[in-house]
């Protein structure tokens, strides 16, 4: 049959990837819309109560005042920004590996497009945010009913359309952003890695259609059934 494999972003997924220095910080889980321009709508989620947040904190949940969130907010927006000040507020390689990926994926439903989907940790020991993406159901094309730009993304420009909310894009890669450079050099070293060449996709396509051709159809309500 045909499996969903998913692996929760929590406390032991930290633990699995982080140094011990680096764990024990606080997880957010980013909701819509999350262009990070304001410390308002921050908490702990109570489905139970009906009560939701953009920034849904994840852990340390009796323990946090939501400092770390909200100072990072603060000298994001309101603080003289230069290349050395967004260093220290962001894990910055991190982030451009992020940013990166994220671009070659063409999700419009992602934290740079749509404000949303995404996980930020903040390190303990730097307080440095680092980015983990989650719900990739609207990449490589595959957009259903959310294709805003009626083109999947494939023409917009790795740099911004010029309409970013975030400061935290507008600041790092986009026109005008510190960290262009470094930025376009991640992308050439994505753009050659041979999982985007038209060969490798065919092959693993041929692979699932073989597997599963025979019993799965498209639902035909779907705009891309044919």
């Amino acid at each position: 049959g045909i499996y969903t494999i998913v692996e929760p972003v929590d406390k032991v997924f930290l633990e699995r990837r982080l140094p011990e220095e680096e764990q024990g910080g606080d997880l957010y889980k980013c909701g819509w819309p999350a262009s990070f321009t304001a410390s308002d709508s921050i908490g702990v989620e109570n489905e139970n109560k009906g009560e939701f947040y953009v920034y849904d904190l994840k852990t340390n949940k009796k323990t946090s005042d939501h400092s770390s969130l909200k100072n990072w907010l603060a000298a994001l927006n309101y603080g003289t920004m230069t290349k050395e000040t967004l260093g220290e507020l962001v894990e910055m390689d991190q982030f451009l590996s992020y940013a990166a990926v994220s671009y070659f994926l063409g999700n419009p439903d992602d934290l740079r497009n749509n404000y949303n989907n995404c996980y930020v940790y903040f390190l303990k020991s730097s307080g440095k945010a680092v980015f983990i993406p989650y719900d990739y159901d609207r990449c490589l094309g595959v957009n259903r009913e959310w294709n805003p730009s009626g083109h999947s993304m494939t023409q917009d420009s790795p740099y911004g359309q010029g309409n970013q909310r975030s400061p935290l894009f507008r600041y790092s890669v986009d026109n005008g952003g510190f960290y262009k450079d470094e930025y376009t050099q991640v992308l050439l070293e994505v753009a050659e890695n041979s999982l985007l060449t038209p060969e490798s996709f065919e092959a693993r396509f041929n692979i699932a259609k073989a597997l599963y051709a025979d019993q799965v159809t498209p639902q035909r309500n779907l705009k891309n059934a044919e």
